[in-house]
């Protein structure tokens, strides 16, 4: 092991890490990152690198564009001239050159001499001087001049112990990253592990043992700490004895050998360094353990959080593991649950015996001088021992040499790649954990929302019945008003005998029953215009799935209307009282009518004929609504089979949308039913218009009731039709609302996407748009190849890669929106560039290619430049509704 350190160290210089060859014949290249490595093995990894061939078709040869250095990861980009344009190491090239070249026993060519036998007076490599058994000789190291240096086995020893103590601190340094990621990975465990519905009563326990793990760490990060210090120390102090100041060109003395000697490590030294390889790099520092089992409230919490334990032991202190109380909190007595008689049983170790072990290595030199001499005599049998295990060792070291120029490659890459997925996961873990926290955040928000709908339609639905009470009465006093009207027509029958005089006014009433008809021509063609309506409204609402939120706020507008409706209903009925008291009246004043002329039975008759056409005619009407009726019923399941196909993820939704449908359809039957009875009432003010026009020249007595009914009627039927009037309006503002959703949601759901080439050769100048003609794909025809610009149809967040290249010098592209830059492109001769961005665009919104800063660009043809983009998301909720 010890041959195997002192190789390593004497050719890291100038060997290359990767192939491990000598620079001897082959040139050593500086990357970016100031690391060098031979000619060869960067031409081989140019080759074989994943950059060499992205599948872009930038060149003709595929030449790469940048190398990744093997021992950092960092990319460098290549000269134009290859891999052999790199900058040339001349500091390394020169320590190759003063190395001799050959060995005065093996005269190989390219063998490194490493030391000079003063006893022979040759010249030996490594592989001989390991093989060189000739007891006694004074061996010296060869200078970095050629020339022998006085120094002796000891240096070997040096460069032997110099390497233990480095690959030791490596593995510090090791075991603290495995620190940090260790405590990451405990604290994320204990973060997530306490149940939500034990929150409050897990934050104690919890903040403990997060105050437990920092005191863990905190404890290896300062024994890591102080271990790396003192083999720090140590470092400097082989350092300093293997340094050129202490060796004379020449000759050797004695008292510097002395001194070297007794600057060495101990053998107690030795013994512990070795032991702590042994061990290796530990993989686990702390963990989090939990129990079952809990005696009382605080202790449940705390096994359910966990305790967390020290799984590391100290340097050069034994292998014991220690908790975290053990580690930082002995010394006031805290132990964790079922420890705390081992831990007062055992107390610590003293803190002298490791401040002694600790600090073995911060000793200064000079105090260490006089009992490193007395070790002098035992380090000359030491260096005789050495010898002959280095002759042993022979077979066994060139069996490990091989084999470490084999694996140390790919243990490299493995070690590198192993670093960074486990960064990678450690992002990937901690990303999770903050949408899994947003995701429950949104949970309960649309859980809030989601009770809030439902007491809102709770109310609704409350203030829906107590309207429906109000409208049974409503309807209730119309059904006893027809009937006292039906009275008044079967007491007229009686009126035969009436005077003359009324023919002026049957004529009268003639011209107001044509009037009536045509008022219910008109009436009937409104049906029809409903009827198409709905038809129509039925088209618009299979394409309502997601237009739920505009119609709350349509909810409450209509509720609004109905709170005006419902003062104008309790007018109506105020009035219908009042009228059924006149009408009371009447059938007092008729009763003393049956004594009338004879002459009123014909036109009573023609007026019983006319008024039977006209009940055919309301029959016809009611047969027309009992349609409508029918087709708002067949709208009802075609909305009801249209709700059922929506996903799970919008059952809510899709919920709330089948009630304000439920809420939409009361609404248009009771409009349909106030409709109904608004033209049975004014049929019924009709014939008794007739009735009281038949009595006004015989009954003078009643003129003055008579006069004031037809003004209430006359009052009461323009109110009637501005209700009507304003229902239809607002009815033709949903429908358009209606139509604007559509058009939104059908929007929202259409694909944008295009992908232009560069056909031909193009050359712009400064300022002007490229055209990129050729169009491969442009779903939505959003882009005009004819111009070269790309026009955004709705409003939402795109995506634009623009991919330049060209072999005939410089190029430099910009992605321009509406004249300014958003993304820039630069690309040397025969390479290849990519540029992107995302970015939010209105309706309308242009995008194009041009070059603002080189006056004169020439684009190559053969597809190598491109123009691509597409549509992410479109954004619906920034477009609006029309109100």
């Amino acid at each position: 092991m010890a041959a195997q350190a002192q190789d390593v160290d004497l050719d890291i210089r100038v060997t290359c890490s990767v192939c491990l060859e000598s620079y001897s014949g082959r040139q050593p290249k500086l990357l970016s990152c100031h690391h060098t490595f031979c000619l060869q093995c960067l031409s081989f990894i140019a080759q074989t690198s994943g950059c060499a061939d992205d599948g872009s078709n930038n060149s003709s040869n595929n030449a790469p564009t940048f190398i990744t250095c093997p021992t950092c990861r960092k990319e460098s980009f290549i000269p134009p001239g290859g891999v052999a344009g790199f900058q040339t190491n001349f500091y390394v090239e020169g320590l190759n050159q003063t190395q001799p070249d050959v060995c005065d026993l093996c005269r190989l060519e390219g063998k490194e001499t490493i030391v000079y036998c003063t006893e022979c007076e040759k010249c030996l490599c490594l592989e001989c001087f390991l093989q060189h058994d000739n007891e006694g000789h004074l061996v010296r190291r060869i200078s970095s001049k050629g020339k022998p240096e006085e120094d002796t086995v000891t240096d070997l020893k040096v460069k032997e112990q110099l390497g233990m103590v480095q690959a030791v601190i490596e593995l510090l340094q090791d075991e603290e990253l495995e620190l940090k990621h260790q405590a990451r990975s405990v604290k994320e465990a204990i973060m997530t592990q306490h149940s939500t519905t034990l929150m409050q009563a897990t934050i104690r326990a919890r903040d403990d043992c997060l105050s437990r793990l920092r005191t863990v760490v905190e404890a290896h990060k300062s024994r890591l700490r102080e271990e790396r210090e003192g083999l720090e120390t140590m470092r400097t102090a082989l350092r300093q004895i293997s340094s050129p100041k202490r060796i004379t060109p020449r000759h050797f003395r004695p008292s510097t050998v002395a001194d070297a000697k007794a600057d060495l490590l101990t053998a107690r030294d030795m013994r512990d360094l070795q032991e702590r390889l042994k061990m290796g790099r530990k993989t686990s520092f702390v963990t989090i353990q939990t129990e079952s089992r809990s005696a009382n409230l605080r202790r449940s919490l705390q096994d359910f959080i966990g305790w967390v334990r020290s799984t590391s032991h100290g340097f050069l202190e034994g292998g014991q593991e220690d908790t975290a109380e053990e580690i930082a909190g002995k010394s006031r007595g805290i132990y964790p649950p079922d420890a705390d008689s081992a831990a007062q049983a055992s107390p610590p170790p003293p803190a002298a015996s490791r401040d002694e072990d600790h600090s073995r290595g911060s000793i200064s030199l000079g105090a260490r001088v006089d009992n490193l001499m007395a070790q002098v005599a035992d380090l000359k049998t030491e260096n005789d021992a050495f010898r002959k295990e280095l002759s042993a060792l022979q077979d066994t070291n060139r069996q490990d040499l091989q084999a470490l120029k084999d694996g140390r490659l790919s243990l490299l890459q493995e070690v590198t790649s192993m670093k960074e997925k486990n960064a990678l996961l450690c992002q990937d873990v901690t990303s999770l954990g903050e949408a899994s926290s947003k995701l429950c955040l949104d949970l309960s928000e649309m859980e809030e929302g989601t009770l809030r709908l439902r007491q809102d339609m709770t109310s609704i639905q409350e203030e829906w019945q107590a309207r429906d009470k109000v409208l049974k009465t409503v309807e209730n006093d119309l059904h006893l008003m027809c009937k006292d009207v039906t009275g008044l027509q079967g007491d007229n029958s009686k009126l035969f005998q009436s005077v003359e005089k009324i023919e002026n006014d049957s004529y009268r009433l003639g011209q107001e029953l044509e009037s009536a008809k045509k008022e219910s021509s008109q009436l009937r063609q409104d049906l029809d215009q409903a009827d198409h309506n709905h038809s129509q409204l039925r088209l618009d609402l299979s394409e309502m799935e997601e237009g739920t939120l505009r119609l709350r706020q349509d909810m409450t507008s209509i509720q609004e209307e109905w709170q005006a409706r419902d003062k104008v209903l309790k007018t109506v009925e105020n009035d219908l009282h009042l009228m059924c008291k006149d009408v009371t009246g009447l059938q007092g004043d008729n009763a003393k009518l049956f004594q009338s002329v004879e002459k009123i039975e014909n036109d009573s008759y023609r007026l019983g004929q006319e008024l039977e056409s006209a009940k055919k005619e309301s029959s016809q009407l009611r047969q027309d609504l009992d349609q409508a009726d029918h087709n708002h019923s067949q709208l009802r399941e075609d909305l009801q089979r249209c709700l059922s196909e929506m996903t799970d993820l919008r059952q809510d939704q899709g919920s709330c949308f089948t009630q304000m449908m439920d809420f939409r359809q009361d609404l248009e039957q009771c409009l349909k039913d106030f409709r109904q009875d608004l033209r049975s009432c004014h049929i019924n003010i009709v014939d008794t218009r007739k009735t009281l026009s038949s009595l006004e020249n015989d009954l003078k007595s009643t003129d003055a009731v008579i006069k004031n009914f037809e003004f209430l009627f006359k009052t009461l039927i323009p109110d009637f039709q501005k209700s009507i009037s304003s229902l239809k309006k607002g009815e033709r503002t949903q429908k358009g609302q209606i139509r604007h959703l559509y058009k939104l949601i059908k929007q929202a759901g259409e694909v944008i996407a295009f992908h232009a080439v560069v056909d031909t050769e193009r050359v712009i100048r400064k300022g002007q748009t490229l055209v990129v003609d050729h169009v491969i794909t442009n779903i939505g025809g959003a882009y005009d190849n004819e111009c070269g610009v790309f026009t955004a149809p709705v409003c939402g967040t795109y995506v634009f890669l623009v991919t330049t290249s060209s072999l005939q010098g410089l190029v430099r592209l910009d992605l321009v929106l509406e004249g300014t830059r958003i993304a820039h492109s630069f690309a040397l001769a025969d390479s290849r560039t990519t540029c992107h961005a995302v970015v939010s665009l209105t309706a309308g919104q242009r995008v194009w290619l041009m070059s603002l800063e080189a006056d004169v660009t020439t684009f190559d043809s053969g597809w190598v430049t491109t123009f691509t983009g597409c549509l992410l998301r479109a954004d619906v909720a920034s477009a609006g509704v029309p109100m």
